[in-house]
């Protein structure tokens, strides 16, 4: 289960993350599918006190779902966001991040929120929400979700995504690693 495994590595990430460690290693042999999730990953260790934890749900990183759910995540860009401090005792506080301006190009992307989000993705959202929290504790539920249409930028055609979070801009180039070679 890549899944359980990536969420797994997230929280060591985030739990180990802080604390001056060795990298972890690269995977031998990985599927395309893991190839994308690993690239959809970003994690930005500042130091030991401090950690930045950006997340593109794609379809390539999620190509043993259903043909309807990775439609909708071609046609919506769907980003989870982390800011985690740590103080003495390991005590993880987070940010509260009440928006992101995802970028492809240099057209923001439209952000969606409330009833202009879709059922199946706000369902996905709150399973997502609701998994991690359970796996992850306070570090689940620190993460914060942002939808998006994702109007042309689709994660295996020739684009960019940028968010800007944390005095920090993440960006991803596409096509992703894992995608089908065309």
């Amino acid at each position: 289960m890549m899944c359980k495994a990536r969420v797994f590595a997230v929280f060591l990430t985030l739990l180990l993350g802080l604390v001056p460690t060795a990298s972890f290693s690269r995977p031998w042999q990985p599927t395309p599918t893991a190839m994308a999730m690993d690239y959809s990953q970003v994690t930005d260790n500042r130091g030991g006190k401090e950690l930045v934890f950006v997340w593109w749900l794609n379809s390539p990183s999620f190509s043993t779902l259903p043909p309807s759910a990775i439609e909708l995540l071609d046609k919506y860009v769907v980003i989870g966001a982390v800011h985690a401090h740590v103080s003495t005792g390991a005590l993880f506080s987070f940010d509260d991040i009440p928006s992101l301006d995802a970028k492809s190009g240099s057209a923001s992307l439209k952000s969606l929120s409330g009833d202009a989000i879709p059922p199946t993705v706000a369902g996905l959202l709150t399973t997502l929400e609701a998994s991690l929290g359970q796996a992850l504790g306070p570090t689940g539920k620190g993460i914060h979700w942002f939808v998006y249409d994702a109007g042309p930028l689709k994660a295996c055609d020739k684009g960019d995504l940028t968010v800007p979070l944390a005095d920090q801009t993440y960006s991803w180039d596409t096509p992703i690693p894992g995608c089908p070679k065309k």
